[in-house]
């Protein structure tokens, strides 16, 4: 059943291209398109965003997506803990494949679970916190929320140093250095954090972020690479238009979006593939991110993968069949209960008149 509906969806979403190959000029095409370049390369390049909002898309990820890496089973790990309890659980959330299956001998909710510490941090770095965050809400699982909400918000400071004043993450985060507004990863964690956009803090934190970015646009509205971004500007507004749809206190068809929009759009080529760009001299693969088809999937969606994800049902609807069968037989009782008081009321008058006549008809006898 579930590959019948997937063909569906291809066919749905790939009949408006019967006529020929274009590039993208709006989000319905961009991710048509997507649809479309991925469907007839199956085996491409991907990265875990484009199969995040691949099992957005289809609800969960189509068998022929399933990467050898989603379905095999894996040991308890002895090191890494964090990276492999992470994977196995999106893994089983994008595919729909049971925890049970990929993990036959152990449990990787109550692995990753165990490894917060005090400070409500996994690991030793924030973007791992992020990853930690987002599987355990994707299964709903027990763990000190409040503390690792606070513990991601803490890493965040205000750089005055900087280019761009804002929100900066900072530097030596899994090797890597940076010396200006890390927007990127900035962008990545509010995405982790954006079910609890009800927080004062975060919705504060998001709020920051998201002026201090805008800022940064040229005139001509467009953000572009700065020699310390770590990818490509592409994909820094992939995950920015991403963060303000999960957010929902921005319009990102509204003036000020726009054309980061239109940007993302430019980087979809008449394939459906997202494009490498030259920036300083060298090659950044923008699938090395791969943030770009995630974030016009988000747009399209009105929700990112990731904030679908953290809603804790992973991609798949979900089945109220069991509760529906349940009211009904809560109902159907309710009115037999109520009907055999009608009835037992009903008895009791009835009863009640027949006394009444038979006391008559004795008054009656006793006159005569």
């Amino acid at each position: 059943m579930k590959k019948v509906l997937a063909a569906v969806l291809a066919v749905i979403l790939l009949f408006s291209l019967s006529s020929g190959v274009f590039a993208a000029s709006n989000v319905t095409d961009a991710v048509k398109d997507g649809v479309r370049f991925y469907n007839n390369n199956p085996s491409y390049k991907r990265g875990a965003l484009t199969d995040l909002a691949l099992a957005q898309l289809y609800r969960p990820l189509p068998e022929q997506f399933i990467k050898d890496e989603y379905r095999t089973p894996v040991e308890k790990p002895q090191s890494g803990v964090i990276d492999v309890c992470v994977k196995v659980i999106i893994s089983a959330a994008m595919t729909n494949i049971k925890l049970s299956v990929l993990a036959p001998d152990w449990d990787p909710v109550a692995t990753l679970a165990a490894e917060q510490k005090e400070n409500g941090s996994f690991g030793e770095s924030y973007l791992m916190t992020a990853s930690a965050v987002i599987a355990l809400l994707a299964v709903n699982a027990d763990f000190d929320k409040d503390k690792a909400v606070t513990y991601l918000l803490s890493q965040m400071v205000l750089d005055e140093e900087a280019e761009e004043k804002g929100i900066i993450y900072p530097i030596n985060d899994g090797g890597t250095s940076s010396t200006g507004v890390n927007y990127y990863d900035s962008f990545l964690v509010l995405l982790a954090l954006s079910s609890f956009r009800g927080r004062s803090d975060v919705g504060m934190a998001y709020l920051t972020v998201k002026e201090s970015f805008l800022s940064t646009f040229g005139e001509d509205g467009v953000y572009k690479y700065r020699k310390y971004d770590r990818v490509p500007a592409e994909d820094v507004n992939a995950l920015a238009l991403a963060c303000a749809v999960d957010y929902g206190v921005d319009d990102v068809t509204s003036d000020e979006w726009k054309n980061a929009l239109s940007s993302l759009l430019a980087t979809q080529d008449e394939n459906g593939d997202f494009k490498e760009w030259e920036h300083v001299g060298s090659t950044i693969d923008a699938l090395v991110y791969d943030a770009c088809f995630f974030g016009v999937t988000a747009v399209y969606m009105g929700q990112s993968g990731i904030g679908k994800l953290t809603e804790g049902r992973g991609f798949i609807d979900p089945d109220f069949s069991g509760d529906l069968l349940t009211a009904a037989l809560i109902t159907l009782a309710g009115v037999g209960i109520i009907a055999v008081v009608v009835l037992v009321i009903h008895a009791m008058n009835k009863g009640k008149k027949a006394r009444m006549k038979d006391s008559e008809k004795s008054d009656e006898k006793a006159v005569s």
